[in-house]
């Protein structure tokens, strides 16, 4: 081999090596998963409800695809001295199925646990068995299950669904319309002004009862639906008054201020005969009589009539002689 090809291979061997470095080997991810930091729960009813997320990524900043499996412990809070790791061997694993990122919400009977104080923590354990910290710690007092709410009855009024219903036992109700929390309130009874006459709606409520400085929670009640229906008159017209003009009967009234009203009807009465509807659909509130007789005694009176037809009370008597 020439002194030239020796050269040029071992210049490409020296390449070659150059391009194939890449630096200290790096360990081996952990893949640890980070702690869960929003555990939360709440007592419903007869039932303890524990709520919270496997975290997408691990301490590391890597994806997460699955867990091996969640400890999540929950054990009483009686001893005069707390630590956590000699507290979970003895406290109950409570059983999950979810085991990849994302809401995780599991229900567990609070018989074992009446009347005292639960503590709650979890915790995620990888394919290797290495396990994630524990979780932020909750401290769930248990009590006597709230009492759903019982007859809960929608009833439609003028200014929209009035809610009632009967729970003896709680502090504060939720009222949801549909799926949705409509409002809170402290009394058995709500009015939901936002309401249209002729829709459906779904009404149901929850008891709340307050436990410390949380709020255990009753089952929330069957729903109940209702579609309002326009039934209520307009108010009965008032100030009715009566001069005479040249050959008429002029009538005035205070105007009408619902916002569906529609126009007014006329009575009148002469002499002793009964009352006779003389005139509808006036809108303003003032009448012109024009078929009088001279001499003659006159009685009017005056109702209002709203977009759906109903019809007002009576006004106040307005009586008067032809000219």
């Amino acid at each position: 081999m020439t002194r030239l090809a020796i050269g040029s291979l071992f210049a490409a061997t020296l390449v070659l090596s150059g391009c194939g470095y890449v630096g200290d080997p790096l360990p081996p991810a952990l893949n640890m998963p980070l702690q869960i930091t929003d555990l939360t729960a709440i007592q419903r009813g007869s039932k303890m409800i524990v709520e919270f997320t496997i975290p997408p990524k691990t301490t590391e900043g890597l994806p997460v695809v699955s867990v091996e499996s969640v400890e999540l412990r929950a054990g009483p809070n009686d001893a005069p001295s707390f630590n956590i790791d000699s507290w979970a061997t003895s406290a109950r694993l409570l059983k999950t199925d979810r085991l990849k990122p994302g809401e995780v919400h599991v229900e567990e009977s609070i018989a074992a646990w009446q009347n005292k104080e639960v503590i709650i923590v979890a915790r995620l354990i990888n394919h290797k068995g290495r396990k994630s910290q524990w979780s932020n710690i909750l401290i769930l007092p248990i009590v006597a299950p709230v009492a759903m709410p019982a007859a809960v009855k929608p009833e439609s009024t003028p200014d929209g669904v009035h809610l009632t219903w009967t729970a003896p036992d709680a502090t504060r109700f939720r009222i949801f319309r549909g799926n949705d929390e409509l409002a809170k309130s402290d009394k058995p009874e709500y009015l939901d002004k936002d309401t249209q006459y002729g829709k459906e709606y779904v009404y149901s409520v929850q008891a709340l009862r307050k436990t410390g400085e949380r709020e255990a929670e009753s089952d929330i009640s069957a729903p109940v639906k209702i579609t309002p229906a326009d039934t209520f008159p307009p108010a009965a017209p008032t100030g009715a008054s009566a001069i005479t003009g040249t050959a008429t009967i002029e009538l005035n009234w205070d105007r009408n201020t619902e916002s569906d009203f529609k126009n007014y009807r006329i009575f009148r009465a002469a002499g002793t005969a009964d009352f006779e509807k003389i005139a509808d659909g006036v809108e303003a509130p003032a009448y012109s009589d024009r078929t009088i007789k001279s001499g003659i005694a006159y009685k009017y009176v005056i109702t209002a009539v709203d977009q759906a037809g109903n019809e007002s009370p009576r006004s106040n008597v307005v009586e008067i002689t032809a000219p």
